[in-house]
């Protein structure tokens, strides 16, 4: 779980993080480049609205695919 910031200047400021996180692999043999970071942030977007899904404060770690 992530941790809510609080500001002492703005206590009534409250910050929240939703964090969806995706991780490279060794390239893979018939994927160009460019088509494999498109597969990396499609993996790590739908681990953010997992996350969103999941409550304030949270980091998904996307499946691997």
């Amino acid at each position: 779980m992530v941790r809510a910031l609080r500001f002492e200047e703005q206590p009534s400021l409250r910050v929240t993080v939703s964090i969806g996180i995706s991780v490279t692999r060794p390239a893979l043999p018939d994927l160009d480049p460019a088509n494999e970071a498109a597969l990396l942030m499609a993996e790590a977007d739908r681990a953010l609205y997992a996350a969103k899904h999941a409550g304030r404060d949270r980091a998904v770690l996307a499946k691997a695919s």
